[in-house]
């Protein structure tokens, strides 16, 4: 059965129900062992997403130490073409640093898959745990069985209306702003009375109840369900799911204060290769060392809970994990092997392709500049190791077949590397 309130967004979609299908396996097991703790539910899910994704972590590891080995020969370019902004340098220091990759059987966007297939995973991760009721029939369940009473009373939207004004509760699509005030949309379905109750704290349950004093059937549904509602919500005594710490004292801000110490710390224990400081994009890049951990603390202020639980869990095993990897790679992965794999794995790559670009080279021809992916191994083998030397003399035989051009211009070094193409194939 699909709810409304289910992403509908191609691939999160579908993402979202799978990762709602597995919270409801293991909030149903919890609750068949006296445990009905959506809080322990969030994180038991996050560690088994994190272990489904252990193949896609280890293999982001692995470029990470190969490219820690190439970032000084990276950082040399970048050093040599330093305050160099006309286009013919521009283009010359990508070639060299694609020679480098090439060096290496590594690309510039290896490490792109594995986020690109994260990405999604993550933010269905994060459209389940927003709107858990949407993806579990069991906790769905029980807050229907206070919409159904509802939607029988006379003006039940104006009632509902008013505890969201009252309460700033914001939910899409199913709460508008109008005339400065909060209320809900006309006719709202049943899946989105859910959203919106979903978003209730204990004081707005009290405020429900003095709302609706003259209806019995609903003060019965409040009696009999939100104490349920109350104590799966509850993660530990005084911490609830569908609350915001917000800024005030008290043990809900233990929640902000885990999730940025240990987002703090997984970046920490990162072996994250050497940069030079003043290469393009250094700076930014150790500023948001410093920024995500504070950002993750801010964010889980301001939301709910549920979804604080969650980044200080995924933070949390996140530092394990990379502990376990650091480990990993230490003892059981050598520099050299991992070259020779990626040189090998790199060159039936290009096989398969048959002369066709690569994606790199695709997104280097979309911005107008040049790639040496006409040359071969061989060839960008020999641009590494020159590195950040000049290609040739001018009185090389190598120029042959440019005379009267610009011998230092991109289509002359283009030749220099077809015509040594040629000889190595003779």
């Amino acid at each position: 059965m699909v709810y409304l309130t289910q992403s509908t967004t191609p691939i999160i979609g579908q993402f979202a129900w799978l990762i709602g299908k597995l919270i409801e396996i293991i909030y149903d097991g919890l609750c068949a062992i006296g445990i009905p703790n959506l809080g322990v539910a969030i994180i038991l899910l996050t560690l088994v997403i994190k272990l489904l994704m252990l193949p896609l972590t280890i293999k982001q590891q692995k470029f990470t130490k190969l490219n820690t080995v190439m970032q000084p020969e990276i950082n040399k370019i970048q050093k040599k073409y330093r305050g160099k902004k006309d286009q013919e340098s521009m283009m010359k220091m990508n070639q060299e640093t694609q020679a480098v990759y090439e060096k290496y059987g590594a690309s510039p966007t290896g490490s792109c898959l594995p986020l690109l297939i994260q990405f999604p995973i993550l933010f269905a991760l994060y459209r389940v745990i927003y709107n858990i009721p949407a993806y579990v029939d069991s906790i769905k369940s029980v807050y229907m069985n206070i919409v159904t009473p509802v939607m029988n009373v006379p003006g039940y939207i104006d009632k509902l209306s008013q505890i969201a004004n009252d309460n700033s509760i914001i939910v899409p699509k199913v709460t508008e702003r109008v005339d400065g005030v909060y209320r809900l949309i006309d006719h709202p379905t049943t899946d989105q009375l859910v959203d919106f109750l979903y978003k209730f704290s204990s004081d707005t349950w009290n405020a429900m109840r003095g709302l609706f004093a003259d209806f019995p059937q609903v003060i019965q549904a409040l009696n009999t369900n939100v104490q349920e509602i109350v104590h799966m919500n509850q993660f530990i005594p005084g911490i609830n799911l569908a609350e915001k710490p917000g800024f005030k004292l008290s043990i809900a801000l233990i929640i902000p204060i885990c999730a940025g110490f240990f987002q703090w710390l997984s970046a920490k224990t990162m072996d994250q290769p050497e940069m030079d400081p003043d290469a393009p994009g250094a700076g930014m890049t150790k500023g948001m060392l410093t920024f995500m951990p504070l950002m993750s603390a801010y964010m889980a202020v301001i939301l709910p809970a549920a979804l604080g639980i969650y980044w200080a869990a995924s933070a949390f095993f996140q530092v394990v994990q990379q502990l376990f990897l650091n480990w990993y790679m230490k003892k059981h992965v050598d520099v050299d092997e991992l070259i020779e794999k990626s040189r090998k794995k790199a060159a039936k790559k290009k096989a398969k392709r048959k002369g066709k670009p690569s994606f790199y080279e695709k997104m280097m021809a979309a911005q107008g500049q040049e790639t040496p992916s006409s040359s071969s191994t061989g060839t960008i083998g020999k641009m590494a190791e020159m590195n950040t030397r000049k290609v040739s003399s001018p009185n090389s035989a190598a120029y042959s077949g440019t005379a009267g051009k610009d011998k230092k211009s991109i289509s002359a070094i283009a030749n220099i590397m077809r015509e040594y193409d040629q000889k190595q194939k003779k």
